[in-house]
């Protein structure tokens, strides 16, 4: 999924079996399976004006992980080694590393010093999903 795509695409690409949130701010979906333990897992998709605003992942999917090779699970040391240093951010519960690049910000979220999971948001996007 991009940043910039419709709803439509995003159901041409991931389907209809989707939750929409009822209390968030802004259009969005999740995408979820549950595993053996009953936690839901997967992928969020929030629209602004007609378009994805933010695509992040829900809960820490076991396996997921960047293009160069960053799993989930993996520490924040290795984050660093990969892609150099951040800014950060404060989130309930979890602290979000960014990256601004290119008209979007990717995001490592971090409990501890554990990578928990990912976001990519348009920047003026709270990076806190």
């Amino acid at each position: 999924m991009r940043l910039g795509d419709t709803p439509e695409r995003v159901r041409a690409r991931w389907g209809t079996d989707y939750r929409a949130c009822a209390q968030c701010a802004q259009r969005t979906w999740y995408f979820t399976y549950e595993r053996a333990t009953g936690e839901p897992f997967g992928v969020g998709v929030s629209f602004r004006r007609g378009s994805v605003s933010a695509v992040f992942t829900l809960g820490s999917p076991r396996g997921w992980r960047t293009r160069e090779g960053l799993r989930l699970g993996d520490g924040v040391d290795r984050a660093h080694r990969l892609y150099g240093d951040f800014s950060w951010r404060a989130c309930i519960g979890y602290v979000a590393l960014t990256m601004r690049r290119a008209g979007a910000v990717t995001s490592i979220y971090s409990t501890g010093e554990s990578v928990y999971g990912f976001a990519l948001t348009r920047p003026g996007v709270s990076v806190c999903q």
